[in-house]
C-alpha cells in the first residue's frame, strides 16, 4: 500500500478558510444591530416601542 498523506491541497484549504470567514462576517453583521435570536419554544418577545402621545 502506498503511503497516503493527510495533507489538504492549498486551494481546498483556502476555500474552507474563505467560507469560515464569510460565515463569521455574516454573523457579526447580524448581531451588529443588537438583534437577539428568539428562544425556541419560548413566548415571542414584546416589541420595544415607545408609547405615542
Amino acid at each position: 500500500m502506498p503511503d497516503e498523506s493527510n495533507d489538504i491541497p492549498p486551494a481546498r484549504l483556502a476555500g474552507w478558510l474563505a467560507l469560515g470567514v464569510l460565515i463569521l462576517f455574516a454573523v457579526a453583521l447580524y448581531f451588529h444591530g443588537e438583534r437577539r435570536i428568539a428562544s425556541l419554544g419560548g413566548a415571542p418577545a414584546a416589541a420595544d416601542t415607545l408609547p405615542t402621545r
